[in-house]
């Protein structure tokens, strides 16, 4: 006798795949936070993001749950359009820096210079052996007086070096907190999908928020979510209203 295939399949618990889903969405939303420094939102306030009513009439309700569904899920794919923007340009500004300037030590750079200058003498002597060490004292005392000039110039160099690392650094900071929103804006959509049969309805949305391109508008929208996520509707209702 063969088993059914409807059988053989997994039992999950739909609780259970939202609370997953509710948790990987807190941990990248405070993973984005924390990669990159927040500021308060511009014309987003997180008061009024949402608010709760039991599905009571089930053609209202289910018109007004639709449509929040609907605006979240474009505010998420705005998030994720504008971070991948971002990340383009980011990269783009990261290969525009300046190229680091190959520098040895001080005191290495002068030994070569020096050693360079007594092959340079004996090369200049080779048929008058006895004016070796004057002309090599006088371009070592050449040497002396450039050193103020030469150890400038490294301590330059080595200064614009450190100047385009931190650039690299910061950029790479950046691009890496670009991802993290990107990624919890796309578990966020999952948990808005595990979600649309609930039998609560999430409300007053309103519209889309505006300037979800902004970082800081982004993370609110986001932190938002993922407190919704996180607690029983009525708790994270009140919670959002603080």
């Amino acid at each position: 006798m063969t088993t059914a295939p409807t059988r053989l399949a997994p039992i999950v618990d739909p609780t259970a795949v939202r609370h997953e889903l509710a948790d990987r969405l807190w941990r990248l939303v405070c993973e984005a936070d924390a990669l990159e420094p927040r500021r308060p939102g511009e014309g987003v306030l997180r008061a009024g993001f949402f608010s709760f009513s039991a599905r009571h009439d089930p053609d209202v309700t289910s018109l007004v749950h639709h449509r929040w569904l609907r605006d979240v899920r474009a505010a998420l794919t705005m998030i994720d359009a504008a971070e991948s923007l971002r990340r383009a340009e980011l990269a783009s500004r990261r290969s525009a820096l300046p190229r680091l300037t190959p520098v040895s030590s001080y005191e290495a750079h002068v030994r070569r210079r020096a050693i360079a200058m007594r092959d340079e003498a004996y090369r200049e002597t080779k048929g008058a052996p006895e004016r070796y060490e004057p002309t090599l004292r006088a371009k070592l005392a050449a040497l002396r007086a450039e050193l103020p000039r030469l150890h400038a110039e490294l301590r330059r160099a080595r200064a614009d070096n450190d100047g385009v690392r931190i650039e690299h650094m910061r950029f790479e900071n950046a691009d890496a907190a670009s991802r993290a929103r990107s990624a919890a804006a796309h578990a966020a959509s999952a948990w808005i999908d595990a979600i649309a049969a609930d039998p609560v309805v999430v409300t007053t949305l309103g519209t889309v928020p505006a300037r979800l391109d902004d970082a800081a508008n982004a993370i609110e929208f986001l932190r938002a979510l993922a407190l919704l996520a996180q607690q029983p509707p009525a708790q994270a209702a009140r919670a959002i209203a603080v």
